[in-house]
């Protein structure tokens, strides 16, 4: 169930509201891009600066479901360089579509625009969207008179690991290995002959 803050849940009372999207990818150098679609810059109190460079082309909305299911989330970026783009002043040169960039945290967060006009900067007044790693990356290109170069990320799904499958052989020696204290297989390879199991508490 999501909390939402107390300033929240009063611009959520009202008919309408104003809100905007912050998008964050991190690898293990630190933040590779860090985007807003707001105006003006968006400094949170986690210290993190989104921003408004204008380059969030499309974001997957929030989504409601009483079950966990495969839909991955989606985001397109617009960049004029997309193979070695320095998406956030200081951060390490990117190659992100050359290193794959699956792998990567993404992290999608809604802010909102409080009663005084401008954003709730505090990370709790933010509802977060989407959190995960990345699944895969591609870049495509349109050639015409206003040609443009942009990069679709997905993000893998709640569920995304759930086709693995990872086997463990059951015997006395394999689960001792486990925990020396587990007895759950000591008498799993025995003869034909009647056998005696006590279960539950001696």
């Amino acid at each position: 169930m999501i909390a939402f803050s107390t300033n929240v849940s009063a611009l959520l009372a009202q008919s309408s509201i104003q809100a905007f999207y912050m998008l964050k990818i991190t690898n293990s150098a630190g933040i590779i891009y860090r985007s807003t679609t707001h105006y003006a810059n968006v400094t949170l109190s986690d210290g993190v600066t989104y921003l408004a460079n204008s380059t969030i082309i499309s974001a997957d909305p929030p989504q409601l479901s009483t079950s966990v299911d495969r839909e991955i989330y989606k985001i397109t970026i617009a960049t004029n360089d997309y193979l070695t783009a320095e998406w956030a002043p200081g951060s390490p040169t990117n190659t992100f579509i050359a290193d794959g960039g699956v792998g990567y945290t993404l992290e999608s967060r809604l802010g909102f625009i409080g009663a005084a006009g401008v954003p709730l900067t505090t990370i709790t007044d933010t509802l977060l969207i989407y959190k995960g790693l990345v699944e895969s990356v591609s870049a495509s290109i349109k050639t015409g008179d206003f040609g443009d170069s942009f990069i679709q990320i997905s993000g893998s799904s709640p569920m995304n690991s759930l086709d693995m499958k990872k086997f463990i052989y059951l015997s006395k020696e394999t689960i001792r290995k486990r925990d020396a204290t587990d007895t759950c297989c000591d008498q799993i390879y025995q003869g034909s002959s009647a056998l005696t199991l006590k279960w539950g508490k001696g």
